[in-house]
């Protein structure tokens, strides 16, 4: 059964207990570039199970996971020489991030525990290290322009995601809660000046883009209005970009300090068959703020399979083992 870097299994059973699920196996993705009227470049041409990209903050490499083999891991492609370096080489590895001076990648990893962050450079000198455990699932945000602290959404079984934040110039970090609420926050996305904070809630019973201050602060407004999720900032803080049904929406944003940020209007930039995670943004733009890199999917080769009777080899197996 093909899953996720997050671990979800694309299967469902019907009342009747028919089994559907999308067999594992051929790729299935295509990383691209996309400009603002929605036309396509190929940055990878070898098609295969690409998730999480990630523009370095100089704009010459894309960072992203990759599916292979039943597991996910890191991998580095330098736009300019078109080639693609491995990273990490153990457990699943996924939601790749980058240090605000482009040196270190923090990344989720299950090579310890259920998934916590880890850091590795981005050069290769160095085995990845943990920068932050908990026996709870975390999975990395976003930086503060200093890069000394880390925003990121953790599971907590009364309260579902939460966003919090962790100072990693600590020597033993501790992790303070940003927000918490009885709804699940996911996506935390900084400004590039580090005042604001969007995110996704579904307190309204489905996902939908808010800005807050950051760290904290009075105040709270509705970004996208007809449900949205995986916001991205533009390198000057000035547009910010989410994804609503197939398409990549943007919209300008004016805010200086102790004022209240002014949202325009939200504007369709383009539609495409590409990937979506609700709780991560699975695409980035580039610096010029005018492409981005997106993982299309590719619908010829997912294999769609209907099982009937599957629970009669639970009781064969039983026969043979007795």
């Amino acid at each position: 059964v093909a899953r996720g870097t997050n671990g979800s299994g694309d299967f469902d059973v019907s009342a009747t207990g028919v089994l559907a699920f999308v067999a594992a196996g051929a790729p299935r993705r295509t990383v691209v570039l996309v400009d603002r009227r929605g036309q396509e470049t190929t940055l990878i041409a070898r098609p295969g199970a690409y998730q999480d990209p990630k523009v370095s903050p100089d704009g010459k490499f894309v960072a992203f996971a990759e599916v292979s083999g039943g597991r996910a891991d890191i991998w580095l492609y330098n736009l300019a020489r078109t080639t693609s370096t491995r990273l990490t080489f153990e457990s699943d590895n996924f939601y790749p991030t980058w240090s605000p001076d482009g040196n270190r990648l923090v990344f989720a990893s299950r090579r310890i525990g259920l998934a916590d962050i880890f850091s590795i450079a981005v050069d290769g000198s160095g085995r990845a290290t943990p920068l932050y455990r908990s026996p709870l699932l975390s999975f990395p945000g976003s930086f503060t322009p200093d890069g000394r602290t880390l925003v990121f959404r953790q599971t907590n079984p009364s309260s579902g995601f939460d966003i919090l934040a962790v100072d990693l110039a600590d020597s033993a970090p501790q992790a303070r809660t940003v927000l918490q609420t009885p709804f699940n926050e996911t996506a935390p996305a900084l400004s590039p000046d580090g005042r604001l904070m969007a995110y996704v809630s579904d307190e309204t019973g489905r996902n939908e883009v808010y800005l807050r201050p950051y760290p904290g602060g009075e105040g709270r407004w509705a970004v996208s209005i007809d449900g949205g999720s995986e916001p991205v900032w533009r390198r000057d803080g000035r547009e910010l970009f989410f994804r609503a049904g197939t398409g990549l929406d943007a919209v300008p944003i004016e805010a200086t300090a102790g004022a209240v940020p002014r949202i325009g209007q939200v504007v369709l930039l383009f539609q495409g068959p590409y990937a979506r995670n609700g709780r991560w943004a699975e695409y980035d733009v580039t610096p010029d703020g005018n492409h981005f890199v997106m993982v299309r999917n590719d619908a010829t080769s997912v294999q769609l399979q209907v099982a009937t009777r599957w629970t009669d080899l639970f009781s064969s197996q039983a026969d043979a083992g007795r």
